[in-house]
């Protein structure tokens, strides 16, 4: 929006997630071309994407998020928001739990490592599994149609083996 509305402001549109590809094609239909879209959705995924040399990079973010952008790039970090992990008294019973982060992970595991999991990328499966977390099945991207099918293939996966 900053480029669209003020172009003065902005030499080059931000860097944007593949399962974003709605937002590319919004800025296209407004005339923008992204600089830079990415085949993965992770950090590494951003930093492979990245010219070399990146030239000046700000990586905009969590608090206490991954440094790989910050150390593969050199790039400066600006924290923008903190991830709050908080402990739920109870835990409600489920076929399968959808960690949407590895904050959820660390949470669930916190205080409940017996459900199976499905993990929505390859850094929160990292995270899930070093915790001792059950992962059944990884969306292959964070769309919502790989999710669905990820989430479906656990809960058939849990639903069988309790047959």
């Amino acid at each position: 929006e900053l480029r669209v509305g003020q172009p003065q402001l902005v030499e080059r549109t931000q860097a944007l997630r593949p399962h974003r590809l709605e937002v590319v094609e919004k800025l296209r239909e407004r005339g923008v071309e992204p600089d830079l879209v990415p085949q993965e959705s992770t950090q590494e995924g951003l930093v492979a994407a990245f010219p070399r040399p990146a030239g000046r990079v700000l990586f905009a973010g969590a608090e206490g998020a991954r440094g790989v952008i910050a150390e593969k790039l050199g790039a400066d970090f600006l924290p923008l928001y903190r991830t709050v992990e908080l402990l739920p008294q109870s835990f409600p019973d489920a076929d399968v739990v959808l960690l949407a982060s590895p904050s959820a992970a660390r949470a669930l595991a916190a205080g409940r490592r017996d459900l199976p999991t499905v993990a929505i990328g390859p850094v929160t499966t990292a995270e899930a599994r070093g915790l001792g977390l059950t992962v059944a099945a990884e969306a292959e991207s964070p769309t919502p149609e790989e999710i669905t099918r990820a989430v479906k293939l656990a809960a058939s996966r849990s639903v069988s083996s309790r047959s």
